[in-house]
């Protein structure tokens, strides 16, 4: 099966979680959640009435199928929440992607090595190569092109750049968990 490509959320702290009950709490009151989607994985909504209020999307009349054609369909959009990790992941692009520091801005080539040693031990600090700042891969200026994260909210089918959460959906978010989260788009 092809992959599909995610509008994701995750907290700011990549150590952060939240209990799904309070998350679905939160996003059914506000009308994001819909129903529960029971064939496909586990913790998927279908899309709330109001999820349109709170996700904006971009292009010339964007055609969006909200339920599957099928019960193995998943090319279609929905919500999946991933709360509660025991680990920090990496999620998003992992090709032809150059994540920036965040104190000089420059790109950093090596970054996929330095992913790999942070894998093995989450305290590994590296210098960058241009102005030779000591920082952590779950600190790199990822662009909304990656991020590192305990917990997640994927909504599935959105093109990178294609849907771009609302001022108000991220204040909701915080309002719901009590801290501050940030967005992504991982490529199908």
């Amino acid at each position: 099966m092809a992959t599909i490509s995610k509008l994701i959320f995750t907290p700011e702290n990549h150590r952060q979680v939240i209990s799904r009950r309070t998350l679905v709490s939160g996003l059914t009151a506000l009308n994001w959640l819909g129903e529960l989607f029971t064939t496909g994985q586990q913790n998927s909504f279908f899309v709330g009435d109001d999820f349109f209020k709170y996700i904006t999307f971009m292009g010339c009349a964007p055609a969006m199928r909200l339920e599957p054609e099928n019960d193995s369909d998943l090319n279609f959009c929905f919500i999946h929440l991933n709360t509660e990790l025991p680990q920090p992941q990496f999620r998003g692009h992992q090709e032809r992607f150059v994540p920036r520091c965040p104190e000089c801005r420059h790109g950093l080539t090596d970054w996929q090595k330095e992913l790999s040693s942070w894998q093995i031990n989450d305290k590994t600090i590296f210098s960058c190569s241009h102005c030779e700042a000591e920082i952590s891969i779950p600190h790199l200026n990822w662009r909304e092109k990656a991020a590192i994260g305990s917990c997640f909210i994927e909504v599935y089918s959105v093109y990178p750049h294609e849907g771009i959460p609302t001022t108000s959906f991220m204040a909701h978010l915080k309002s719901i968990s009590g801290f501050d989260w940030k967005y992504f788009f991982e490529p199908g």
